[in-house]
């Protein structure tokens, strides 16, 4: 507010802090009680802005006992591209799971599958095993036209589009004729030396190592991740 970044043309006029913290503390009253019979909640801002709301929600969260880097998933969703990575780079540093959705909430709003008219950010903490998503996958993606590759959940196509990655996924489909692996449980592990940016790639059966392949290169972004493929559906550990 006080650098004068709003856009009154847009209607834009950024919300002061104290109100943001009225605001979360009225509508935060049953937060406890729905993630204990839910087991995590979303919190959505459709017009977030840089995000001060979202973050009062979390400081107020703090305040009542309640663990917002593992209870709570957060959605913010603005028109103005530049305020939304503001609200971004808040949540990342903050270490908040969720994303930023950068488009109309009115004509594309944050349900359902993803909008390919916008842009998705993802928070790392939202790719971190923490948060059970395993009600949250709307439908399941066919991401390579060979008929062996598995099929992705909606976790895994973000991971994908956010960390550039679809190709972590066609090594995990190029292995699936290979009859040492069994088609009901793997488990595959991306282990990425951040120094030299090489990786390593593994395959196993449950906990039986049985594929390993060596990357010279990758900028993926994160130090390790793994995926399940059960049943021919590749999926995020935390939406098992």
């Amino acid at each position: 507010m006080e650098l004068e970044l709003y856009n009154h043309w847009r209607g834009q006029f950024f919300t002061p802090e104290p109100i943001c913290r009225m605001m979360s503390q009225m509508i935060s009253t049953d937060a406890s009680d729905l993630i204990e019979q839910q087991g995590f909640i979303i919190v959505n801002d459709s017009c977030c802005g840089s995000g001060a709301t979202l973050i009062a929600f979390a400081h107020n969260c703090t305040d009542m006992g309640i663990n917002f880097q593992r209870d709570i998933l957060f959605v913010g969703q603005d028109i103005d591209p530049v305020v939304a990575r503001m609200c971004y780079v808040q949540m990342a540093l903050l270490g908040m799971p969720g994303y930023v959705i950068i488009g109309n909430s009115l004509l594309y709003p944050p349900t359902g599958t993803m909008h390919p008219e916008c842009d998705y950010l993802f928070t790392p903490m939202y790719f971190l095993d923490v948060i059970n998503y395993s009600n949250c996958s709307e439908s399941y993606h066919k991401y390579s036209p060979f008929p062996t590759f598995p099929v992705a959940t909606d976790g895994v196509i973000a991971l994908a589009e956010a960390a550039g990655c679809y190709w972590f996924l066609d090594v995990i489909g190029s292995y699936q004729t290979n009859r040492k692996l069994d088609p009901g449980f793997q488990v595959w592990k991306l282990e990425v030396n951040l120094e030299t940016h090489s990786a390593v790639v593994r395959g196993y059966n449950d906990t039986k190592l049985v594929i390993t392949q060596e990357i010279p290169f990758t900028d993926f972004p994160l130090g390790s991740v793994k995926l399940y493929l059960i049943d021919g559906v590749l999926l995020l550990p935390s939406e098992y």
